[in-house]
């Protein structure tokens, strides 16, 4: 059996690990074969290193980010030189231990193995710099340049890189000497267990009025203004219901109106919330996270994958993927409540609900693990 080398940031047995990639993408590898050698370089064992990753996160981090009162400050301790110098030897100890290993994976473009001839293959959604430029809309600061630096190392060193945004892909291309800079033609759907959906969902879901909410607390002003758009459209849609997930009544911090329903967070590895969480996207006749910038991707298209119309806000990613026009739900482009009742209201009056539902589910019903695997293995054939 071809073993690979797979280094995660968190436990990859757990679903709850980065949005369920790792989880995904691991069973995917051993449905084709593979045996997988897990190996943990968050340091979440360490001791030392978390009283560490305290101390930074309530000192110096917070010293740093009021020194850059205004923008949105994303150093973290997991990307200073004393983190970066213990997962190096996390991986020196990893390739020892795992000396017959085919390919290293590794699920960050922050790292790669470089004390083994087994090539090294990193996946991710986008860079740091990435992410400072275009999601955050700044310049790196001097103490996150560093960082840049050891990403773009590992980008040049490293055999292949694949991300899963094809945006991504063309900005790390354009700023790298690696010729091997690839998007394999679509993203991934994160299912866990059996929930799959029927078409019969696209009949049910244009009869009723459930909205679906996906988000934690960065999402918290976009689940907000929809809370807060509730009582106008209950008048309109008597049967309206609002569920959202992500989110508890306590981080909302307002008032939550009969109807409308907060389930924090549901973890896929728990029986119980896993049949909750797939229950509501069943249940869920329209989508929503209109968040400017970034509106949660990956539970985005998995409603999509459920015959879900959706409202989202037209961030440039959605749009480079599914076109400045969809035919399954609304862009709502000012991050308005006023915009988001439209944009509700387009969607439940409109007499093609069903066939934006269909349309939803024909986007995306090619983005299966067992598909993006497929196009991965052959990388890993070369």
């Amino acid at each position: 059996m071809r073993e690979i080398n797979l280094f995660t940031y968190g436990d990859s047995t757990k679903p709850a690990t980065w949005s369920n990639v790792p989880y995904c993408l691991s069973s995917a590898l051993q449905s084709m074969g593979y045996r997988i050698n897990r190996i943990d370089i968050s340091l979440s064992d360490n001791r030392l290193l978390n009283i560490c990753r305290r101390i930074w996160n309530a000192v110096a981090r917070r010293v740093l980010g009021i020194l850059h009162r205004g923008d949105k400050f994303a150093y973290t301790f997991d990307r200073t030189p004393l983190f970066c110098k213990e997962v190096e030897k996390r991986i020196s100890a990893a390739n020892r231990k795992y000396p017959n290993a085919c390919c290293n994976i590794f699920l960050s473009f922050s790292c790669y193995n470089r004390h083994s001839e087994a090539p090294s293959i990193l996946l991710c959604d986008w860079t740091f710099e990435h992410l400072l430029r275009e999601q955050y809309g700044r310049e790196p600061y001097a103490c996150e340049r560093k960082y840049i630096q050891l990403q773009q190392e590992a980008i040049n060193n490293c055999k292949y890189v694949v991300s899963l945004f094809e945006k991504s892909a063309q900005y790390i291309a354009e700023r790298s000497s690696n010729p091997n800079i690839v998007h394999l033609g679509s993203n991934v759907i994160n299912i866990i267990g059996e929930n799959h959906p029927t078409e019969e969902l696209s009949s049910t879901k244009s009869a009723t009025h459930n909205i679906l909410f996906v988000g934690g607390y960065r999402y918290r002003e976009a689940a907000v203004q929809l809370v807060e758009s509730f009582d106008a459209l209950k008048h309109l849609y008597p049967d309206l219901k609002i569920d959202i997930v992500g989110q508890t009544v306590e981080n909302l911090g307002i008032s939550i109106p009969d109807g409308v329903s907060c389930h924090g967070y549901l973890d896929k590895a728990n029986p119980r919330q896993q049949e909750t969480y797939y229950r509501l996207f069943k249940e869920a006749s329209l989508f929503i996270n209109h968040n400017p910038i970034w509106a949660g991707y990956s539970s985005m298209i998995e409603a999509m994958y459920f015959y879900t119309p959706v409202i989202v806000s037209p961030y440039a990613e959605f749009v480079g993927e599914f076109g400045e026009q969809i035919t399954f739900g609304e862009y709502c482009s000012t991050f308005s409540r006023e915009e988001l009742a439209e944009c509700i209201r387009k969607v439940f009056d409109s007499s093609d609900r069903q066939r934006m539902a269909v349309d939803a589910h024909n986007a995306v019903k090619d983005y299966t693990w067992q598909s993006f695997v497929e196009k991965l293995v052959k990388l890993i054939e070369e």
